[in-house]
């Protein structure tokens, strides 16, 4: 079985992060890459995941590519069996 991750939080903060790292609005990255700054806001918040084209559309206004912000994703995002793990004393 596949193990599953909190892809949205975790992508989420590796986009604001590069966006950060670029010296980057949210407003410059959601004009750059053609997407509604509410849709960035949300990306960046962990409340969705961008499809595929809009992640290749801010991943090259990020000077990066979108395989390098979902791998960089994956590393960070924990598993469910983790976080419990932590939760427990």
């Amino acid at each position: 079985m596949a193990k599953t991750i909190d892809a949205f939080p975790a992508l989420g903060k590796t986009v604001a992060a590069h966006r950060r790292a670029a010296g980057k609005t949210q407003e410059d990255v959601a004009y750059e890459a053609d997407v509604s700054l509410r849709h960035l806001q949300k990306i960046e918040a962990g409340s969705t995941n961008p499809r595929l084209g809009t992640l290749f559309s801010i991943a090259t206004v990020l000077g990066t590519t979108a395989h390098e912000l979902l791998e960089e994703a994956a590393s960070t995002a924990s598993t469910p069996a983790s976080r419990k793990r932590r939760a427990q004393p």
